[in-house]
């Protein structure tokens, strides 16, 4: 990752360390090409969609796309500004449904036409419906979720307090038939995040 706020550009070599110690090949992007991780790029069965506009260039996913000799279609989606500065905290993908959820407001009217043209289904959600102010600056991003695949056992991870107030009626029909765990997370959304922000995909 090439980190947009200077503050966090020196953790770099402390991942690169760990992913070269455990025998991961690593690539260095040029420098001022921004790109900060697994955030901004979400892969659906036959595309990627690729966040871009507030910490991410958008070149740098055709430097990625060499990287790593991705064959399926990218979709450019700019986010319309700094509250979704990152696509994880605006979109979630259910792999077990071939749904994306999402909040319309966190994109520019052209990346709304860019996504209509995925072929996914797809549930808006209005961002008081998926952020959960839990008061003191705490709060659970339920689209900043991740999930586990392990054998044939799929779990989505969801961030979220269901103490505090329920899930939203439209996600909890489309989580019928799926495991599901929630996680209150919200001591962490004190640094900005979520759980997909706490997560590293190795696959």
């Amino acid at each position: 990752a090439n980190f947009a706020p200077e503050k966090r550009r020196a953790e770099t070599k402390f991942h690169a360390r760990w992913l070269i110690e455990h025998r991961f090949s690593v690539h260095f992007l040029p420098e001022g090409l921004l790109f900060e991780g697994q955030g901004d790029i979400i892969t659906l069965r036959n595309a990627y969609l690729y966040g871009y506009g507030v910490r991410n260039n958008i070149e740098a996913m055709e430097y990625i796309r060499k990287i790593f000799h991705l064959q399926k279609k990218v979709f450019y989606l700019k986010l319309s500004g700094p509250k979704f500065y990152h696509l994880d905290m605006a979109m979630h993908y259910f792999r077990a449904k071939d749904t994306i959820a999402y909040c319309p407001e966190a994109f520019t009217s052209e990346a709304l036409k860019e996504l209509s043209k995925v072929k996914v289904k797809k549930l808006e959600f209005y961002s008081d419906e998926v952020i959960q102010d839990l008061g003191n600056g705490r709060y659970n991003f339920l689209l900043n979720s991740s999930y586990i695949i392990s054998g044939n056992k799929y779990t989505e991870v969801l961030s979220w307090d269901i103490n505090f107030s329920s899930l939203p009626p439209k996600l909890e029909k489309l989580l019928k038939g799926i495991n599901y765990v929630t996680v209150n997370l919200s001591e962490f959304s004190l640094g900005g995040g979520g759980g997909r922000c706490l997560t590293l995909f190795l696959d």
